[in-house]
């Protein structure tokens, strides 16, 4: 079941700056209306949480004070309910607090580097390629050499992409029957990792390594606790920030990161471990970054409050 909205930490009595105060008076307008207005429901609490966003970096000094115009458009969207707006003629406006809350730079895309490119691949990389995608041999001599395959092919992206989707492959075919020994979670987690760290920059590599790594936590015997001890949920996070423009990569991370949040359910060291990655920062980040994505949108708002203990 997913969690209710977070509420928005609201001080009362007389403290708390005047841009503090400004923004509690904003979100107690948005949850009056709230409570009348039902076809408001989504897009209220969407601007909530940006707001809660935006005084918890006030309280922290993170940011300084908020700009006459930032108000200005914020009242504006408040007020429109306050004169009876009709729903066809709602206005909704998703980029209101981008530049508010949005990090300066994001990893990996400064000015300064050039887009990346996959390489060419050679004709031994291709024969490698058609090997892993029918890759059977699940023994642990076999998946010994399928990690062989894929450093002996460390210059191919292409072979590190399809070594990982068959490996979540693999492990989705054993989870109803017993794993087979060579793919065990512990001997799986370094192949994984060592695949996803000779691409950073290539984003169907990343994506098939979340993949991976879900699949890893999802495995019985541990596999979450074992994924988790070797930092899957700060790789995740370590994704999604060199990521964060990329609605396919986040998606996928973010996905994966609920995933094992939902299975650490009941596990009060597995939680401490996904609360401590900083998942919660960077789901808050994307939060902004792809407001109009709706199934991520809705993925990273299931999974913060759980983060946040």
């Amino acid at each position: 079941m997913a969690p209710k909205a977070a509420k928005p930490k609201l001080k009362k009595g007389g403290y708390g700056s005047a841009d503090e105060k400004w923004v509690q008076s904003q979100l107690q307008a948005l949850l009056r209306q709230r409570q009348s207005v039902a076809w408001v429901q989504q897009q209220h609490l969407w601007h909530e949480e940006q707001l809660a966003l935006v005084l918890e970096k006030l309280q922290s000094s993170s940011l300084p004070s908020l700009s006459a115009d930032f108000k200005e458009q914020v009242e504006f969207y408040v007020s429109q309910l306050e004169s009876d707006m009709p729903e066809e003629a709602f206005y909704d406006d998703r980029e209101l607090y981008f530049q508010l809350l949005s990090p300066a730079t994001a990893p990996n895309e400064t000015d300064d580097t050039a887009p990346y490119q996959r390489s060419e691949d050679s004709e031994e990389a291709m024969l490698a390629a058609e090997k892993l995608k029918v890759w059977t041999d699940t023994s642990p001599n076999g998946i010994s050499n399928f990690a062989k395959l894929l450093k002996a092919q460390s210059s191919s992206a292409l072979v590190q992409e399809l070594g990982l989707t068959r490996l979540s492959a693999l492990l989705a075919e054993a989870r109803e029957q017993k794993t087979p020994a060579g793919l065990a979670p512990r001997a799986l987690m370094p192949i994984v990792t060592a695949a996803m760290e000779r691409f950073p920059r290539d984003t169907q590599v990343q994506r098939q390594g979340c993949s991976a790594l879900r699949a890893i936590s999802l495995a019985p015997n541990g596999g979450l606790g074992i994924c988790l001890e070797a930092d899957g949920a700060k790789i995740l996070v370590q994704v999604m920030k060199s990521h964060i423009r990329d609605a396919d990569v986040c998606r996928t991370a973010a996905a994966s990161l609920a995933s094992m949040v939902n299975k650490s359910q009941g596990s009060a060291v597995e939680m401490s471990r996904l609360r401590s990655s900083g998942a919660q920062a960077v789901l808050q980040d994307i939060l902004v970054y792809h407001s109009n994505d709706i199934q991520l949108d809705k993925v990273a708002r299931q999974t913060i409050p759980f983060l946040r203990g």
